[in-house]
């Protein structure tokens, strides 16, 4: 198993500013006097005073003018770079022991993992078009489904059946050019990061 590591993330994108300081002052009580981080850099007196320059800033910044919110602003930034450097001092300290990271009140980074398989799609149906020799299959949208594919072969479908793919973005596909009034067999599904497919059952139709 790879060793844990600790997101340095404490940016606009992942906390406000209110939730930033809560994080930080988290981190700043769970360090002090921790024994698995006798040096931690910065120091917590450091990391205290860069807490509290930004809490006292973001307070003065609330109605004020557009330099306060610029000083608050620049004190973020500082505050951000002293708590990705004691995220250093965590990783290292640490040993990438998940256990030991927490204990820090850091967190663990965490890799985006393959969306598991979908299950099968709602509402499927398949329609003729006014234009001849079109039909078109469609579905209930389904959460991370990332594309669709609908299938067919001439009816009836058997173990030999040699099947033709359509793929769309969108759960409505349309298939042009079949031949008017020969029945083909239609099944659909949903796809993500997962090679799995569950394909509904058939639906017969013939393009008119």
């Amino acid at each position: 198993m790879g060793k844990a590591q600790v997101s340095v993330d404490y940016s606009n994108n992942k906390y406000t500013d209110d939730e930033l300081v809560t994080e930080c002052n988290s981190v700043h009580s769970k360090m002090s006097g921790n024994l698995h981080f006798p040096d931690p850099k910065p120091t917590m007196v450091e990391l205290a005073a860069g807490i509290k320059a930004f809490s006292d800033s973001k307070v003065a910044a609330t109605g004020g003018s557009t330099t306060l919110t610029a000083v608050k602003n620049e004190n973020r930034v500082l505050l951000e770079a002293q708590m990705a450097e004691e995220g250093v001092t965590v990783q290292e300290a640490s040993g990438g022991v998940a256990s030991i990271i927490l204990s820090s009140g850091m967190h663990l980074y965490k890799i985006p993992g393959l969306i598991g398989e979908l299950g099968m799609v709602t509402g499927f149906v398949v329609k003729t078009n006014d234009v001849k020799n079109k039909v078109t299959g469609s579905c209930d949208a389904m959460e991370n489904a990332t594309f669709y594919e609908l299938l067919y072969t001439p009816a009836p479908e058997t173990s030999a059946s040699i099947w033709q793919t359509k793929t769309s973005t969108k759960s409505s596909i349309t298939i042009s050019g079949l031949p008017s009034f020969i029945p083909y067999v239609f099944k659909m599904c949903a796809c993500g990061s997962n090679d799995a497919r569950n394909y509904t059952n058939g639906i017969t139709k013939a393009a008119e």
